[in-house]
């Protein structure tokens, strides 16, 4: 349909943008999520990490941050992104620390996150991932994020 938003689709996810319109419990066409952003977090350094499920590249946002004062680091992804992606839904967030309650395959579970500004919530991906129970490895070296989700889930392709 000439002058829908489905025409911005295209250019957006290849700037790295994530179309809610492709979420799977709840889509919602007039809005994008940011992918490939850092977490203002004072003295930690971000990079951005790369998601592959099934082999295919996916646009959900992630990041590897190294912890300046400890000399470790670990993987954030964009939770509204994941969940869409592989099922499953932010049940609330919000409180001190800020805490999300993720529903996936019948449980719940409250992972401490970061919200960045209007732009949506991060988690640490050893955390949500625990829900799904899938296979999956992390190559902070490379900055390469591959998740199996076997050949029951379809999954979006920027191709």
């Amino acid at each position: 349909m000439r002058g829908s938003i489905r025409e911005l689709v295209p250019f957006f996810e290849k700037n790295g943008f994530y179309w809610s319109g492709d979420y799977k419990r709840r889509p919602d066409g007039m809005h994008f999520d940011v992918s490939r952003l850092g977490l203002p977090t004072s003295g930690d350094t971000a990079r951005s990490v790369e998601v592959f499920v099934n082999g295919v590249q996916q646009v959900v946002p992630a990041l590897f941050i190294a912890d300046a004062e400890f000399g470790s680091g670990k993987t954030w992804v964009g939770v509204r992104a994941l969940t869409g992606l592989l099922g499953g839904e932010i049940f609330s967030a919000g409180g001190t620390p800020f805490t999300i309650v993720l529903r996936a395959k019948g449980q719940d579970k409250r992972i401490e996150g970061r919200k960045v500004g209007g732009i949506g919530y991060y988690v640490p991906f050893g955390d949500v991932i625990a829900l799904y129970r899938l296979p999956y490895q992390i190559n902070n070296r490379i900055l390469r994020l591959d998740i199996d989700v076997g050949v029951d889930l379809r999954v979006r392709s920027d191709q």
